[in-house]
């Protein structure tokens, strides 16, 4: 296990980045000791990008299964980030397993778990974005399914 000054020196970055990465929920495996210090995982890597931006990246597998076409979209980070974010989230069990050197083929099949639907309902509550994700549940109990949605309308 690694305390934050372990972190920071592995990562390359400040105390107070790791102690925000922890704190922000984006290190799953991230735990308080009994004095209240993080204590994290020897084998935990540092996020790609934000929280935000992870979100956004499962927000987009939500939007292709709606009907936006991959080709279309103006995704804000390099090639690299796109695949080191997506790549982070599969690690972390935050999306579904798939080959993310084929995203346009693989991004519309995939799932957001429901540690990655926290992690998005964290930062709509948290976070200082007026953007906000919707977040769908589905639930099937074998007989019938059914879908309900939660959006945080924070600052509309």
């Amino acid at each position: 296990m690694m305390n934050t000054k372990e972190a920071a020196r592995k990562w390359e970055c400040s105390i107070k980045t790791v102690t925000k990465l922890c704190a922000d929920g984006v290190i799953p495996l991230a735990e308080k000791d009994e004095r209240g210090r993080w204590i994290i995982p020897n084998e935990c890597e540092k996020p790609p990008v934000s929280r935000f931006r992870l979100c956004y990246l499962m927000d987009m597998i939500n939007q292709l299964k709606e009907g936006v076409v991959y080709k279309h979209i103006k995704w804000g980070i390099s090639e690299k980030e796109l695949v080191e974010g997506y790549k982070y989230l599969i690690e972390n069990a935050m999306v579904s397993s798939f080959d993310v050197h084929q995203l346009e083929k693989e991004l519309p099949k995939a799932t957001v778990t429901s540690r990655g639907k926290a992690l998005m309902e964290r930062e709509n509550k948290e976070g200082s974005s007026q953007r906000k994700f919707n977040i769908n549940f589905k639930i099937n109990t074998g007989v019938f399914s059914f879908e309900t949605g939660y959006e945080n309308t924070k600052g509309k």
